[in-house]
C-alpha cells in the first residue's frame, strides 16, 4: 500500500539550476541555482574580497551578517552582473567575523555560507612615561 499526499495546492517552483538552455527570471518565482563556492578574505584593514562561481542567470544579491542570523544585502565596491566572480566589500570594522551568502532569485535560494575575520589595525606601541627622565636610561 502507497501512500500519495493530496496538496491543496499546485506546487510552482522548479529549479532550474545549470541545465543546458535554463532560462528563467528572479521575478518568475522560479527557484534558480545560488552562485556556487562562495568564499570571503581579509584583504586590507575593513576590507574582504568575497569570490563565488556565477550561475549566469542573473545578477546576484550579497548578504552579510555578524551573527550568522540576521543579514542584510549589501552593495559591493563595484557593480555585479549575472557572470561576475568577485566583490569587494569596504568599511567593515576591525577584528570582526562577517558572514556571507548570495542569492540570484530574490532570496528564494542562498549559496553556502562564507566566513572571514577582518584584519585587526595594530597601532605602534609607545613607551609609557616616554617624557619622564628614568634613571635607568644611558
Amino acid at each position: 500500500m502507497s501512500f500519495a499526499p493530496q496538496l491543496p495546492f499546485t506546487p510552482r517552483l522548479r529549479f532550474r539550476g545549470f541545465q543546458s538552455g535554463a532560462t528563467g527570471s528572479a521575478n518568475s518565482g522560479e527557484i534558480i541555482a545560488a552562485p556556487a563556492n562562495m568564499r570571503a578574505e581579509a584583504i586590507g584593514i575593513g576590507q574582504v574580497l568575497i569570490r563565488w562561481v556565477p550561475n549566469g542567470l542573473n545578477t546576484p544579491k550579497l548578504y552579510r551578517s555578524t551573527d550568522q542570523i540576521n543579514y542584510i544585502q549589501f552593495t559591493p565596491d563595484s557593480t555585479l552582473t549575472p557572470t561576475s566572480t568577485k566583490a569587494v566589500n569596504s568599511g567593515l570594522a576591525d577584528a570582526t567575523r562577517y558572514f556571507y551568502k548570495s542569492s540570484n532569485d530574490n532570496g528564494l535560494s542562498f549559496s553556502t555560507i562564507a566566513s572571514v575575520v577582518t584584519y585587526v589595525v595594530n597601532l605602534p606601541r609607545r613607551r609609557a612615561n616616554a617624557s619622564v627622565f628614568n634613571a635607568y636610561d644611558n
